[in-house]
């Protein structure tokens, strides 16, 4: 604070001396040899002096001090870095929300660190979806699981994937991983409701249903349920009026 207190003041001085100088056409003679003389204005020299000054100053602080400069030029250089890549990060997840798999996979190389980030990893594949089949993405999920075992969001993505190609025992088996690392979680019970409505146990289906509005205790997300809860008793009902009807 004092060094840029001093600089301030110098500055105002030279500034307020080399303007009277201006004003007066004021002028130096330098005699470099003989009688061969230069001619500059008193300003122009005040102001070399002091840029020649604060030149040597620098230097000499830099000579005693070269650990300062390497640690200025290291701190710049990584505040750059973490901005270009914040704006990058942006980019991608932008790339994302509009799904344009070219602009997110062109950005997610250019992200520093993103192979390391499963989190990352996650929004390029739910981007890819609109170009991929699932038998592709199911590959490029279980990659993921190998890579960060026990990643919440990786294996919330492999579940819903796994759900959609129907394959059910994945899907058992991701819902035991999810419960194993988050006990508890919904989308564990979602996945065996799903499983259960498959193979038909509607008993199953029915009670893991009321265990999951329970737990969602009238969120959005337990309309949804509910509705679909609904449906699951009514198709229940024609399952058993059919096996009734088979039986007799």
């Amino acid at each position: 604070m004092r060094r840029i207190t001093w600089l301030a003041l110098s500055l105002f001085l030279l500034a307020l001396f080399g303007y009277f100088a201006w004003l007066n056409n004021q002028n130096v003679s330098i005699s470099l040899f003989g009688t061969f003389t230069i001619q500059l204005a008193l300003w122009t020299t005040m102001l070399t002096c002091f840029l020649l000054g604060l030149l040597l100053s620098e230097l000499r602080m830099l000579f005693r001090h070269p650990d300062r400069l390497i640690m200025r030029m290291r701190r710049s250089f990584r505040e750059r870095s973490d901005t270009r890549n914040r704006q990058r990060r942006e980019e991608f997840a932008e790339a994302c929300k509009l799904r344009d798999p070219e602009g997110a996979q062109r950005m997610f190389r250019k992200i520093h660190g993103a192979q390391e980030d499963p989190n990352l990893q996650v929004q390029l594949l739910k981007a890819l979806e609109d170009r991929l089949d699932g038998r592709s993405l199911l590959k490029l999920y279980d990659e993921l699981r190998e890579q960060f075992p026990g990643d919440l969001g990786v294996l919330l993505g492999n579940q819903g994937v796994a759900l959609d190609q129907e394959q059910w025992l994945l899907a058992e088996q991701i819902g035991k991983e999810i419960e194993r690392v988050s006990p508890g979680h919904p989308a564990v019970l979602e996945g065996l409701v799903a499983i259960s409505a498959n193979r038909g146990d509607w008993e199953t289906c029915l009670a893991q249903e009321q265990r999951l509005l329970k737990m969602l205790n009238g969120s959005h997300t337990a309309d949804r349920q509910a509705r679909q809860h609904q449906q699951h008793r009514e198709q229940a009902g024609l399952d058993s009026s059919v096996a009734m009807r088979e039986a007799s």
